[in-house]
């Protein structure tokens, strides 16, 4: 069968030429590459097309990761209705690759969609809405490109997919960069740690999750900014005055509280204080069941909205309510609490405990759509602190953001986030860069994603809108350690060396381990002149491994005295040959050294690992001669970067240069 005209897959009719399927008044249309994979599975039904056969023929031989296939079958499936459990369309074969199982079929010309069609506004009444990769209609309402079901999009997400089919998003990222905290923007409050009265300290994971969403919740009143978790919880044995603490976290109003449980019965307290007077502008006591749990956040919300940031109109106060009530089981409920206080201590084993909570509570309620995103994130964490493979637990962690849209549609918008952070871990551009749009859209406020799309667009080469990030998040959580080291890699890149080692600085004053991201230090202490201290900071790390270091006094020698160059280059390969050096470490010297051809010759290899290649290095000022490089657009292809930059812009460093462009 010559698919390539369309063809008909069980009750879809596929139009690759349009890169849409439809079924009767619904069209859904696909990404490119989840096209070609859709198209290669239905040029061989019923038969295996392995994973090797796809990245030579869909994606030409193009360096990528297995999570680039796992998300395109994840989104083909999401748009043909299927499931991975029970599959009527792909099934997967194990450590092989996919088949099709529906019935295939050349479709007639009749029922073949003209492309003209395809090019006009949707038809009276069929009010079409672009959502990542997909269209619906108000007629036959479908899944987005990660959820399920009818009714699935937030009015949020529904002016996200206008704006974007506008092209509105293809601006260049905002300005977070002229405001000097939370309160010059308006109303702003800090929610601080709800202090556990009952006597069991063993409850502080229920009153610091409640506190946790009475944030969420405040989190999505639109106007209102609301300092991220992280900076609050700082404060939980505080000594200092309210006052002090409202000045240091930026906020205008301060809520401070504390709750009781003793069984089922509950009783809440809370004050709201004005922080730049000290003075009590509201308070109130709440008792009751812990079924009444999410009536009792609803009120506590509304009420403080009330007072500071009086927008919450009628017509929105019942959808709040709604997303404050992610599930009627508080056994359910109480384990997802538990699960995120073992989530946030960040190793192996308390990642482990999370996974088991998180999981009984998905046994407990199947529909906890929360509790789906909340394992799918947690299991995604694994690679970074345990042996687990990178590729099986993004792959596993993907899964479970589709059960959980799909258990719960109400959570889409919500996922968006850690989607994007998963495609950008694979090296998916547009992908990430799409999802992480649609994530700020959603969450504007949520400094994670700020620092993630900060580090996403400093492998982009985008330097400058990576920095406005980075200081947006830490303008959200000015006391976490993570966006305060993110702020000052980002200075680096820009070259702000003095903004980058304060920052260094107040990252580890709050407890960021110089040890978790040596490399930037040390790229900071050679462009201050510090050669011996810069020496003595990679002998250490040589001996932390285990490995030589006699590399090291050649390679700092080179950098200063050109003529040692030829010999640290000759120290560097001796310990490579000994075991003593590993590739990351060799190329980044190499650039440093100057010797292109070979940080070029280390390159090409170490891209089959995405984990193991620094990008953002790659934009920096240090790597000028390697961009300059004849193969660099080469590397770059193979990266996909210039995919990226052909759709949304190129970096400053790069500009196109006929079929092909050219980087300084």
């Amino acid at each position: 069968m010559d698919v390539a005209p369309g063809f008909r897959v069980g009750t879809w009719i596929v139009s690759p030429g349009q890169m849409s399927i439809s079924r009767g008044q619904e069209t859904v249309h696909l990404e490119p590459k989840v096209m070609d994979v859709l198209v290669k599975l239905a040029s061989r039904p019923g038969e295996v097309v392995t994973r090797d056969e796809f990245m030579t023929e869909v994606w030409r031989g193009r360096v990528v990761t297995d999570e680039s296939l796992s998300r395109c079958v994840s989104l083909l499936r999401l748009a043909l209705g299927d499931s991975q459990r029970s599959p009527e369309f792909v099934q997967t074969v194990p450590k092989v690759g996919y088949r099709l199982v529906a019935p295939t079929g050349p479709i007639e010309q009749a029922e073949a969609r003209p492309v003209a069609a395809e090019a006009q506004s949707p038809a009276e009444g069929e009010t079409g809405m672009v959502v990542g990769a997909v269209v619906e209609t108000e007629r036959g309402r479908r899944t987005g490109p990660f959820g399920l079901g009818a009714g699935f999009l937030t009015g949020i997400a529904a002016l996200a997919a206008v704006l974007w089919a506008l092209g509105v998003f293809r601006e260049s990222a905002p300005d977070y960069s002229g405001s000097s905290g939370l309160a010059a923007r308006g109303p702003s409050l800090a929610v601080l740690p709800l202090v556990n009265v009952g006597g069991d300290t063993g409850d502080d994971y229920f009153s610091d999750g409640l506190t946790e969403e009475l944030i969420n919740s405040f989190s999505r009143v639109e106007g209102l900014a609301v300092v991220a978790r992280t900076s609050a919880f700082a404060y939980k044995k505080r000594t200092e005055d309210i006052r002090e603490i409202g000045r240091r976290l930026g906020a205008r109003h301060v809520l401070d509280g504390s709750v009781r449980r003793s069984g089922q019965a509950l009783r809440i307290n809370v004050q709201l204080i004005d922080a730049e007077t000290g003075t009590q502008v509201w308070a109130e006591q709440y008792a009751g069941h812990l079924d009444d749990v999410f009536v009792l956040q609803a009120q506590i919300t509304r009420s403080i909205v009330d007072v500071i940031s009086p927008r919450l109109t009628p017509a929105t106060a019942p959808a709040l309510a709604r997303a404050m009530e992610p599930t009627a089981n508080t056994t359910a409920f109480e384990l997802v609490l538990r699960g995120r206080h073992q989530l946030r201590r960040r190793n192996a084993e308390s990642l482990e405990r999370a996974i088991g909570l998180f999981r009984r509570a998905i046994d407990a309620e199947p529909d906890y759509g929360s509790a789906y995103l909340d394992l799918a994130k947690a299991i995604a964490l694994q690679p970074f602190y345990t042996a687990v493979p990178a590729t099986a637990a993004f792959a596993e962690a993907r899964g479970l953001i589709e059960d959980g849209v799909r258990a719960n549609p109400s959570v889409e918008s919500e996922a968006q986030g850690l989607l994007a952070f998963l495609s950008f871990q694979g090296w998916d551009w547009v992908a990430a860069e799409n999802g992480f749009r649609r994530a700020l859209l959603a969450a504007p406020n949520d400094p994670e994603l700020h620092q993630w799309y900060s580090q996403l667009l400093a492998s982009l080469g985008h330097l400058d809108q990576s920095l406005a990030h980075a200081r947006r998040a830490r303008e959200l959580d000015a006391l976490s350690p993570v966006a305060n080291d993110r702020l000052a890699v980002a200075c680096l890149w820009v070259d702000q060396d003095e903004a980058a080692r304060q920052q260094f600085a107040v990252a580890e004053e709050l407890g960021f381990s110089s040890d978790a991201n040596p490399g930037v230090r040390i790229l900071l202490m050679l462009r201050s002149g510090e050669n011996d201290a810069a020496a003595s900071a990679l002998e250490a790390r040589q001996r932390m491994a285990g490995r030589g270091a006699g590399w090291v006094r050649p390679f700092i020698q080179g950098l200063s005295d050109p003529a040692s160059r030829a010999a640290a280059i000759d120290a560097l390969n001796d310990s490579v040959v000994a075991g003593d050096l590993g590739a990351r470490y060799r190329f980044g010297a190499s650039v440093l050294l100057g010797d292109a051809d070979g940080a070029m010759d280390l390159a090409f290899p170490m891209i089959s690992e995405p984990g193991a290649f620094a990008l953002e290095f790659l934009f920096s000022r240090e790597a000028a001669s390697f961009r300059r490089h004849p193969r660099f657009p080469e590397l770059v292809h193979a990266i996909g970067l210039d995919e990226h930059w052909r759709s949304y812009g190129w970096p400053s460093a790069c500009s196109p240069s006929g079929s092909t462009f050219r980087c300084i």
